[in-house]
């Protein structure tokens, strides 16, 4: 198509099998690319001028060791995954990287589905009644392994922080007093807070539009859309070198971006319940804004 060659910025695709296709074409012929829904890394993966919107499970699990050993300052892990081969990746990567940072890995344990699966989870968390330092990381997002370690460490007191996905708000045999007693934060690459101004409006034009509620995919868009604009608009044909530049940026609808180090988002937004309320707990000072008109 002709038009591509005006084109200054490229969003998407977003099925799998034209990827490739407009990579290689963005990389030859210097167009910026962005991915607004995909976390996939092979999609960045040498090639300077393809971004994603969202992060790699390897940039999840930086931010949430950051948090776990700067900000609690947890020196020992319990970690705990699922069936998916992908959860046994993301365990092991956060097991071997926490222990680079000089942390104990107390357990490595995959969640047993038998009938005993309760019984032995308890056995290998035993030691959380009494340490009041470690954290526990969980790389599952089966109900099944959410509602057991929740239980097993009810029943046994523990206060231990715990870290899980965002997928996990999602189910609803969990009450989210309890997760918030519980001490549970979630690594959420799509946060949005409905209570914010930008968003609230973006909400409320996009109902008079179209008359039903945006999807999380509409809000993807929408952020990718407003950010990576601006940023064209600031930085233009310099755009990819001077985002790893800008460090940390305000975003609107989600918190922000960084690609200082990376080119999916290096910020990685974690967020708890406050008195029934998400708040993330990780907001980090901005650098700069692209745009002084927030909404």
């Amino acid at each position: 198509d002709p038009a591509f060659g005006t084109m200054d910025l490229i969003m998407g695709p977003l099925y799998p099998a034209t990827i490739p296709v407009v990579g290689d074409y963005a990389g030859m012929n210097a167009k910026t690319m962005v991915n607004p829904v995909s976390s996939n890394e092979l999609i960045i993966s040498g090639n300077p001028y393809a971004f994603l919107t969202s992060s790699t499970s390897g940039t999840i699990i930086d931010n949430v060791l950051a948090y776990a050993t700067d900000s609690l300052n947890s020196p020992r892990a319990y970690i705990i995954h699922g069936g998916k081969a992908s959860e046994s990746e993301i365990a092991e990567a956060y097991a071997s990287q926490f222990a680079d940072k000089g942390g104990e890995v107390m357990s490595l344990f995959p969640f047993d589905y038998s009938k005993e699966g309760f019984q032995n989870l308890m056995d290998e968390l035993a030691p959380l009644q009494k340490d009041s330092l470690a954290h526990v990381f969980i790389a599952a997002d089966a109900p099944v392994v959410a509602l057991n370690t929740i239980s097993a460490m009810e029943s046994m007191l523990s206060r231990a922080p715990i870290f899980a996905s965002k997928d996990w708000l999602d189910m609803n045999q969990m009450d989210f007093e309890q997760l918030e007693k519980m001490k549970v934060y979630f690594y959420h690459p799509q946060f949005y807070d409905t209570d914010e101004p930008a968003t609230r409006a973006f909400i409320r034009k996009y109902v008079q539009r179209l008359s039903f509620y945006p999807s999380p995919y509409a809000f993807m868009g929408y952020a990718s859309m407003y950010f990576f604009g601006s940023a064209l608009h600031k930085y233009g044909s310099q755009l990819p070198v001077s985002l790893h530049k800008a460090g940390f940026v305000p975003g609107l609808v989600y918190p922000g971006y960084n690609y200082d180090g990376g080119n999916d988002n290096q910020y990685v937004p974690i967020v708890r319940f406050v008195k029934g309320s998400l708040e993330v707990v990780n907001y980090p000072e901005p650098e700069q804004s692209l745009s002084t008109e927030r909404y």
